[in-house]
């Protein structure tokens, strides 16, 4: 199971018909092809339920996640870990 929280993603990738930006028409069809192959299920779950997933992706692509991030969370991730009850690298 893959969940995000961008409905539109998640529409284009359950739905064979859903129509889709042709900026991301390769990626979206090479996707849907190998959840059919690997029986992968695409769910929307709200941002605040998945605050962790939004924070390492945002840091990802703002280019500010460390190089080293699984053992030396960045602080920001670490509190939302505890606050979520999960086990995060001391």
């Amino acid at each position: 199971m893959v969940e995000s929280d961008s409905q539109v993603l998640i529409t284009a990738l359950s739905s064979p018909t859903a129509p889709v930006d042709w900026k991301v028409v390769n990626l979206i069809s090479q996707a849907r092809l190998f959840s059919q192959i690997r029986q992968i299920s695409w769910h929307w779950t709200s941002r605040k339920a998945n605050q962790a997933a939004d924070l390492v992706a945002g840091l990802a692509n703002s280019g500010k996640c460390p190089v080293n991030w699984v053992s030396h969370l960045p602080s920001s991730l670490s509190n939302i870990l505890l606050y979520d009850g999960l086990p995060c690298p001391h």
